[in-house]
C-alpha cells in the first residue's frame, strides 16, 4: 500500500467535521499563548454548549484515528 501524505490543515477540517457530528468542536491553541498550551495542549475539543474543555492534550494522529478522519494508508504531513 502507498502511504500518501496529508496536511495538516486538512486532518484539522476533517476532525471537525467529525466531532461535529458527535457534538464536539475541535480547538487549536494559539502560538505563544503559553498557558493555554500548559493546561490544553495544542489541541483539544470543547462542548459547543458548554463550551467547556471535553478532552485535553489531544494527539491530531490520534484523534483522527478514532474518528475515522485519517485513512488507511494516509500520513500527516509535519
Amino acid at each position: 500500500m502507498k502511504t500518501q501524505i496529508v496536511s495538516q490543515s486538512v486532518i484539522e477540517a476533517r476532525v471537525r467535521r467529525a466531532l461535529a457530528r458527535e457534538g464536539e468542536v475541535l480547538r487549536k491553541t494559539r502560538d505563544g499563548n503559553t498557558w493555554a498550551k500548559v493546561d490544553l495542549g495544542d489541541y483539544y475539543t470543547v462542548d459547543p454548549y458548554t463550551r467547556f474543555p471535553e478532552r485535553r492534550h489531544c494527539d491530531l494522529d490520534q484523534l483522527a484515528r478514532e474518528c475515522n478522519a485519517l485513512r488507511p494508508g494516509e500520513v500527516i504531513a509535519e
